[in-house]
């Protein structure tokens, strides 16, 4: 009987790693988390699923974790995932997303795990202006948040081509669905108007976005995992539309056609993009978005008439 291949997942009780780790026992994986906190363990003879406590920053711990267990790839998920987050506590964003993947990257290089994939962001681009967007634009990000996601792409270069650590590194867009805890333009819409609250912005009617449900966000995290002869190290992964918050609005308006959405005209603070390339992913990971934006925003409008987040 062949093993089933076995995955370590960081940040296993986050919001995507919540979602990742469920996907992954549903496909057959062997799947273990390493969390900073507990978590319910899925039982049953058809499951291999073992959940570890610990902080990447106890580096020895982590180390003798995955010297004791054997895996074939590591997904990433842990980390301060905000750029808004990271404006006000920089220092802290540096020491969760630098150290705690160069954790990660040191652990595998020194028990030779065959594949890590890593969660990078849109905010690695910073402002890019060109219409297509695609992975060999330069990096100039605006934030701090922004600065750990471009620094752990280039990091996972150097391990892949000076250690032979396959690391690969997804370039993720703003991501929205079940779970999500932190502010994000498409929760905080919805719930404003399930709740029959009103959503004012004094302006940003005009700021586009490119959302992805996590859906497919663990769809592209699986992919990567997969043990095979990948070229590239980056990959942009979206949901392949762009919106501006006004379009969003009125979506919304139209699943809860009550709801009081003022937008005023003009950008916010986010980096202007262009819309991101996803040939390089779909050509060599087979990545197509499965979500479409009406559907995502339909099912978590749902989820969320039942669930607070």
């Amino acid at each position: 009987m062949v093993k089933a291949p076995t995955v370590l997942v960081t940040g296993g009780q986050g919001f995507v790693g919540r979602h990742l780790v469920a996907a992954l026992l549903d496909q057959g994986y062997g799947v273990i988390e390493y969390n900073r906190e507990g978590g319910e363990v899925r039982r049953g003879a058809e499951y291999h699923h073992q959940v570890i406590r610990g902080e990447l920053s106890d580096w020895a711990r982590f180390l003798e974790v995955l010297s004791n267990v054997d895996v074939d790839a590591i997904i990433h998920t842990a980390g301060q995932s905000h750029p808004a987050v990271s404006l006000d506590a920089p220092l802290g964003t540096v020491v969760a997303n630098i150290d705690g993947t160069m954790a990660v990257l040191e652990a595998a290089r020194q028990n030779h795990v065959r594949r890590v994939v890593l969660m990078s962001s849109e905010c690695a681009y910073g402002v890019c202006l060109e219409p297509e967007v695609d992975e060999s634009h330069p990096l100039a990000p605006t934030t701090p948040y922004g600065v750990t996601k471009a620094t752990i792409d280039l990091m996972a270069h150097v391990y892949r081509t000076r250690y032979a650590v396959d690391v690969m590194s997804l370039r993720i867009s703003q991501v929205y669905g079940p779970g999500q805890r932190l502010p994000e333009d498409v929760h905080d819409m919805l719930r404003c108007a399930i709740d029959r609250r009103p959503y004012r912005l004094s302006s940003g009617r005009d700021q586009k976005v490119q959302l992805v449900h996590v859906q497919d966000v663990v769809q592209g995290l699986i992919k990567a995992a997969q043990i095979g002869v990948h070229r590239s190290t980056v990959y942009n992964i979206t949901g392949g539309e762009q919106v501006t918050l006004g379009d969003l609005a009125q979506m919304v308006r139209a699943l809860v056609p009550d709801a009081v959405m003022e937008l005023g005209e003009g950008l916010l603070g986010y980096d202007r993009q262009g819309l991101f390339s996803l040939r390089r992913a779909h050509e060599e990971l087979g990545y197509v978005p499965q979500v479409s934006l009406e559907q995502g925003l339909a099912s978590y409008h749902h989820w969320l008439t039942e669930h607070e987040f």
